[in-house]
């Protein structure tokens, strides 16, 4: 129940201070792939209704434990709260959840749990400003930091901030006043001046705030002194050298100038159910630049785009795939080789680049909702391994799929001479150079790479510079390798399979951390087999041979345990000739050791954090602290030191006694502060034995009840 010092006043403040935290909340959607803010500012209502009642703690724990599953099961789960099946899912993410954070896998940190610490953050900062405004009084830092949180919104973000400012000055100018009023009134003899001060503050807020409004409305507003800082900073990134700008993780269709690193996005892009096998497929570029990729194939489309030989096997399947809200593309992705799409809308298909777009030729559509017809196929190592040369290929998979930049530095094919020279055939030779790159000499890294100085050659940068780098590194340098022998190769790019999706166990759910490159052969009579190359990553895909002799002779390729993160760079929207894609990957180092440097930085974290609690809690730690050691007050000395005690806690509750004021004066503001007697009676008490008046030993039971009774309020 509510504490008897909860005034209407105190209730007042606490719901601006709400208010003020919304202000937080509000620019989410623009600033990261939150979705909707509204289940945040329900659940961080809920959490102030708790504080503000101030029950005992196992009830508060208990109530934020219930606010934030009925807030995780509202926004990923399905079905009835009162359903078990739920929690037991969310139990059991939790605790992957915390693997993840001991291993130091910060990145794969699903959806689900990141919103139970922020929501735990909400319940932080509700007792926070409970704190401020109703104990403390003071809520001029927390004002700043939201004016200059809502300044950087505006000037970095498609955010709005006009009316938020206008909203923030308001509620801040209000909260100032009424507890600046509350101070004074504090000092106030009796009831008659507390309402004079009540009038007169008021009049004189309500002067001010019509004032300060009208003249900040009315008044001419000079045009901005400084240019919009967004493209300037991004222009400063993108220059060449070592980093290619700021860029995001996820698809994006511009790939001529590849390189740098990347932020991390899980963005959602679509969910896919039904027969799921292999990467999603977007398209595939064929002309390697020396900087990325592009593509001149012809623009001839048809009603399909096959990838196998019609001598192999093939076996159809269906998927259906729903786009997120926030997504909009005018063409499929689709695992394997493509069928057709089971929609009411003009589909072609480039047999090139494998892009299947939407609507009639030259109108661009997009659909939320399709499903897509296609085929998967094992591919026989044998056939592969027979092909020994070129001269079977076709002329046109010749003329385009071979084509490398007429300064492409001659160390590229040097060392590819050098890889293959003991393979005779064209599958071994991708292999070769597939676990080359998936070998000890490069590493997979997607922060702090380097893109090609100007002049310079991406492949070169990566292979004999840097050697480390993500998907687009690793694809693209084996098809540049694989075409310096002649062997058509083609640059695809799309997603990873993707993960299960949140609250649904039917439903593979792909996001912008899902976004992935990788190399197709062509093999005449198989057609264009998929390898992958990128160091931390295994696939689906299905080489077989037609006896398990020849599977036991083949060599292996090393895999390691994808992570579930990671994909493609997408730049930013003020350098959009350069885009990337980036993959999902594990620990790509191929060896397990513990990292000290880990637990290190988790110790000091903990004790950072021990001592912000500490700090934060420091009243009702001393509180704690003196309640044990006074428990009994067997001397008269002992409840001198217990008293003088007492005014220390009240220094530390910002109660403190002024210049020249007498112990008794000073205990009648206590008491008007606490609305009680106590703290009179204690320095009465106190005072006897003072100045001599010793009345016996030890505290009398009474007054021992009565010294800790005054502890608990100022710890309450």
């Amino acid at each position: 129940m509510v504490k008897p010092e909860h005034t209407w006043k105190k209730l007042i403040v606490y719901i601006l201070g709400y208010f003020l935290l919304a202000e937080w909340l509000l620019p989410l959607p623009e600033a990261t792939g939150t979705g909707s803010v509204t289940v945040f500012m329900l659940v961080s209502a809920a959490f102030f209704i708790v504080i503000y009642l101030r029950p005992p703690w196992w009830a508060v724990v208990g109530s934020v434990l219930l606010i934030i599953m009925a807030g995780v099961n509202s926004v990923f789960y399905e079905g009835s709260p009162l359903q078990l099946n739920w929690l037991v899912s969310m139990v059991a993410e939790v605790q992957t959840n915390v693997v993840y954070i001991i291993s130091g896998q910060w990145y794969a940190l699903t959806d689900m749990f990141r919103s139970v610490l922020f929501m735990l953050l909400l319940a932080i900062m509700s007792y926070l400003i409970y704190f401020w405004v109703v104990q403390s009084r003071r809520i001029l830092l927390f004002l700043t930091f939201t004016i200059i949180y809502i300044g950087v919104m505006d000037t970095f973000f498609e955010y709005d901030g006009m009316f938020a400012i206008i909203r923030t000055f308001v509620i801040g100018f209000l909260l100032l006043g009424l507890l600046q009023w509350e101070r004074i009134v504090l000092r106030a003899t009796d009831r008659k001046a507390q309402r004079t001060i009540f009038v007169r503050w008021t009049l004189i807020m309500a002067a001010f705030l019509i004032t300060a409004g009208g003249v900040g409305v009315l008044a001419p507003k000079s045009e901005p002194r400084w240019p919009d800082p967004v493209p300037f900073l991004t222009w400063g990134e993108s220059s060449t050298g070592s980093s290619q700008g700021v860029q995001k993780i996820g698809y994006d269709g511009t790939d001529e100038r590849l390189g740098g690193g990347f932020q991390m996005s899980d963005m959602p892009v679509f969910t896919a159910s039904g027969d799921i096998n292999g990467y999603w497929r977007g398209e595939a570029k064929n002309v390697y630049t020396g900087l990325g990729w592009e593509i001149d194939t012809p623009g001839e489309t048809s009603l399909e785009a096959g990838l196998y030989d019609e001598s192999i096997e093939t076996e159809e399947q269906e998927v259906n795939i729903e786009m997120a809200e926030t997504q909009e593309f005018d063409f499929a992705f689709y695992p394997g080789s493509f069928l057709s799409i089971e929609e009411d809308v003009e589909t072609s298909a480039n047999a090139w680049t494998t892009q299947v777009s939407f609507g009639a030729e030259g109108e661009a559509a997009s659909l939320n909702n399709y499903t897509v017809a296609y085929e998967t196929a094992d591919f026989p190592v044998e056939e592969m391994s027979a092909v020994t040369d070129n001269t079977e290929d076709p002329e046109e998979i010749t003329e385009y799929f071979t084509q490398l930049p007429e300064d492409l530095p001659g160390e590229i094919q040097e060392l590819a001479e050098d890889l293959t020279a003991d393979d005779d055939n064209r599958y071994a030779k991708a292999r070769t150079v597939e676990r080359y790159l998936r070998g000890p000499d490069f590493s997979y890294q997607t922060t702090n790479i380097p893109a090609p100085s100007e002049g310079g050659d991406y492949v070169s940068q990566f292979l004999f510079e840097s050697r480390a780098g993500y998907c687009d590194n690793y694809s693209t340098s084996m098809a540049v390798l694989l075409r310096t022998l002649d062997i058509p190769t083609r640059w695809v790019k799309g997603f990873t399979e993707g993960d299960q999706a949140p609250g649904n166990e039917n439903e593979i759910e792909v996001t912008n951390e899902n976004a992935h490159s990788w190399v197709e052969v062509y093999f005449p009579e198989v057609g264009w087999v998929p390898f992958e190359p990128t160091k931390g990553f295994s696939s689906d895909f299905n080489y077989t041979y037609e006896n398990n002799e020849a599977a036991e002779e083949a060599p292996e390729i090393e895999e390691e345990e994808p992570q579930e993160e990671e994909a493609a760079p997408e730049e930013e929207e003020a350098a959009p000739e350069a885009g990337n894609v980036g993959d999902e990957q594990e620990d790509a180092s191929g060896e397990e050791s513990f990292d000290w440097k880990l637990l290190l930085w988790a110790l000091l974290t903990t004790a950072v954090l021990l001592v912000g609690a500490g700090w934060l809690f420091r009243k009702k730690l001393l509180s704690a602290y003196l309640l044990f050691k006074y428990r009994h007050m067997r001397s008269d000395k002992e409840f001198m030191n217990a008293y003088q005690a007492l005014i220390r806690l009240l220094q530390s509750a910002r109660v403190k006694r002024n210049a020249g004021e007498t112990l008794r004066e000073f205990a009648g503001r206590v008491d008007e502060v606490y609305d009680t007697s106590d703290m009179e009676r204690l320095t009465e008490k106190y005072e006897r034995l003072y100045y001599g008046r010793k009345t016996g030993d030890g505290a009398e039971p009474e007054t021992v009840t009565i010294w800790k009774r005054m502890v608990k309020k100022i710890r309450s």
